[in-house]
């Protein structure tokens, strides 16, 4: 994960006025540094193309420019081509910042911030910067939250601490995406995908991976997300995200409004993930699992599978020893919504064939696919049988 110029601005926004370059906010900060005598005429020869680095956050009071406020200028043009991230001025001499330096760095995207506060010093924004980015570039620090989160009986507002302690830009309303592959994630594959997000669309201040032992959790967050929260954007995410590589199925949150629910949206994708992985389906949304979205919790306790067991395995026991497919057609019978001649040509079959076979199952289980409240109990073993969520 990377800290960005926004994660620095929701840090200390309580004591900083973003003055320009708003289009610069997604920028990544690496590090942070301090302009003092770099621009001085008789030095900067000497020190102005050593002291800044490519993402770098720089710290200044703009001291050698007390005599000289048109300098800010050429500082401002120094630093974006040494591709510095952005400039934060704590104007103590009260210079004045001339609409042209305003202009050059909305220009440029280049974000240029005031320190108002009295009480954030200099060596505050370099240790917090310095902090959030060995931290963030830690895969083991967002493991560690991630499972702190999932795990840990943590209050509501805990929670949203522990968010925001990984993405400081993420947004109130939100939504996540899980990706469950079949073998174990290594950091090794976890960087490869964190460079396919760094590299699109996707990267922006809000929005960020995060992995698990068996899959990777894409949170993305915005206003309005009721507006983007669409198959086209999820779909646009597993194919930036995985290219060409194979996984094992995918599931989608309901898009929440609270911060506080992150946990639960976490949940969400994954039950989402693994009902999919059960139905054989590429993705599903966590809104669209109905009555399972009840069941999957305890799906694994030895009740449920126990009634799915009495209920199933006479007919799984008759596909085994006959080589039939009758649990397929009665999934599929099911998938239809008991659409007897859907369920034929989904299967390629007459529905002579499909009657007949719902017959057998009616025989072997003794209920009838016609009554409902026969229907109804095949229908409840189907949906807990796959969903055996122990690990």
């Amino acid at each position: 994960m990377n800290y960005t110029v926004s994660d620095f601005y929701k840090t200390f926004e309580n004591g900083l006025k973003l003055i320009a370059g708003a289009g610069g906010m997604s920028r990544t900060v690496t590090s942070a540094g301090i302009l003092d005598y770099e621009m001085e005429s008789v030095l900067k020869d000497k020190y102005m193309h050593t002291n800044f680095r490519e993402n770098q956050l720089v710290i200044s009071t703009f001291l050698y420019a007390k005599n000289n406020p048109f300098s800010l200028l050429d500082a401002v043009k120094h630093l974006v081509s040494k591709n510095v991230s952005g400039l934060v001025i704590k104007n103590v001499f009260r210079l004045p910042i001339h609409e042209s330096l305003l202009r050059y760095a909305d220009s440029k995207n280049f974000p240029v911030f005031l320190l108002e506060a009295q009480d954030i010093y200099i060596e505050n924004i370099i240790y917090e910067v310095s902090r959030h980015c060995e931290l963030l570039q830690d895969a083991r620090f967002s493991q560690k939250k991630l499972a702190h989160i999932l795990s840990g009986d943590l209050s509501e507002n805990e929670i949203a601490a522990q968010v925001k302690q990984l993405s400081p830009s993420c947004a109130n309303q939100f939504f996540n995406l899980y990706i469950k592959f079949g073998d174990q994630l290594s950091n090794a594959d976890f960087d490869t995908y964190d460079k396919r997000f760094a590299a699109s669309s996707l990267n922006v201040p809000g929005n960020f991976l995060l992995l698990s032992e068996y899959g990777l959790f894409y949170t993305h967050s915005q206003e309005n997300i009721a507006s983007v929260y669409t198959d086209v954007l999820f779909q646009h995410i597993l194919d930036v995200l995985l290219q060409q590589d194979s996984y094992s199925s995918c599931g989608v949150s309901q898009y929440h409004l609270r911060l506080e629910e992150y946990k639960m949206s976490l949940q969400e994708s994954l039950y989402s993930a693994d009902i999919a992985d059960a139905d054989g389906q590429p993705f599903i949304k966590y809104t669209e699992l109905g009555i399972r979205r009840i069941l999957y919790p305890f799906a694994s306790s030895r009740e449920m599978q126990r009634y799915a067991k009495d209920i199933l395995s006479p007919v799984e026991d008759y596909d085994i020893e006959n080589t039939s497919t009758l649990m397929e057609t009665l999934r599929t019978y099911l998938h239809v919504d008991c659409n007897l001649p859907a369920a034929a040509e989904s299967l390629g079959q007459h529905k002579n064939t499909i009657r007949y076979r719902l017959d057998k199952i009616h025989e072997l289980t003794g209920l009838d696919y016609k009554k409902f409240s026969h229907l109804e109990q095949l229908s409840a073993a189907m949906k807990i049988r796959p969903l055996n969520t122990e690990k």
